[in-house]
């Protein structure tokens, strides 16, 4: 809420970026682990810091743990979500549990939950609470019970890396290896490779302000106009077009991180951000400059049957 972006690191904290200033926080000034998973800032400004070794939340600059135990079914945190209410959903290699402020709730393969491994949440328009996990595919949880959506319901693969949603209620995931799959009106449509997609292995799905969809992979960032994916659902086209990013567009690495959430974000003014393996990466697709006239064609030779012609 004060603009700063947060940072998770593979062994070096907490990190806070603000005015062009890093400040880092690790287990010297009271987190959990200094591998950091997922971040996400609650209702008060409190942060929850998901961590390989508990759950960090960090208030008025107060440091607070919770491990397996006392709150967490499991230390390491893969996914945290704040719900519309205020709730804080925790995604841990052992199941799903929601803090409502007071207490802490947890669901695993015992409540109907498909696969204890929770790798990414999201909240739809209707107060669905959608689940990706790690084998289980696609869960919802309505009402207290679950559902379960897997590959013999069209689902492209079964663990589910990315998942966010559109305002007319269709639902994108990234999964691993399965391409990009769109879910809407109970009906599954997959897209990968073969229709024109970059690269089928999805750990993150942002939208931009111009009606494309951007997605990360160790392969680098690509981004698909989302009219053209509904127009391959509706069948009014046979293929997609994707345009990649990488080391030649600025980024450090191609390589980008996920299995946890958020494996990136989009500020409120329109930047996105992901991470690498060699840092964070941000782009602002409203300056982005796109050349849309095709280059002049000079024939230097022709060959036929390898001999000039």
């Amino acid at each position: 809420r004060k603009g700063a972006i947060w940072i998770g690191t593979a062994g070096g904290g907490l990190n806070r970026l603000k005015d062009g200033r890093i400040t880092a926080y690790t287990t010297k000034d009271g987190l959990s682990d200094n591998v950091v998973c997922s971040i996400t800032e609650d209702d008060r400004g409190s942060l929850w810091i998901g961590t390989r070794k508990g759950l960090t939340r960090i208030n008025d600059g107060k440091f607070s743990v919770f491990r397996a135990g006392n709150g967490l079914p499991d230390d390491v945190v893969k996914a945290t979500y704040r719900d519309a209410k205020g709730d804080i959903w925790i995604g841990t290699r052992a199941g799903l549990t929601q803090f409502d402020g007071q207490r802490f709730t947890s669901y695993s393969t015992k409540d109907g939950l498909s696969n204890d491994n929770v790798q990414c949440l999201y909240e739809d328009r209707e107060g669905n609470l959608w689940i990706g996990t790690g084998g289980g595919g696609l869960d919802r949880f309505k009402n207290g019970r679950f559902a379960s959506y897997t590959t013999t319901d069209g689902l492209s693969n079964n663990v589910v890396w990315s998942v966010t949603g559109d305002p007319d209620g269709a639902l994108w995931l990234g999964t691993d290896g399965g391409g990009l799959d769109r879910f809407k009106d109970g009906k599954f449509t997959t897209y990968t490779i073969r229709d024109g997609l970059f690269y089928d292995g999805i750990l993150q799905i942002l939208a931009d302000n111009s009606g494309y969809l951007w997605m990360s992979s160790n392969r680098g960032v690509f981004r698909v106009a989302r009219k053209d994916l509904n127009a391959f659902a509706e069948g009014r086209t046979r293929s997609i077009q994707s345009t990649a990013y990488g080391v030649s567009n600025g980024m450090k690495s191609k390589e980008c991180n996920g299995g946890f959430q958020p494996a990136g974000w989009k500020t409120r003014d329109g930047r996105l951000c992901f991470p690498t393996m060699k840092g964070l990466s941000i782009i602002d697709p409203e300056r982005l400059k796109i050349n849309t006239r095709a280059p002049p064609v000079v024939i230097e030779r022709a060959v036929v049957n390898q001999k000039p012609f």
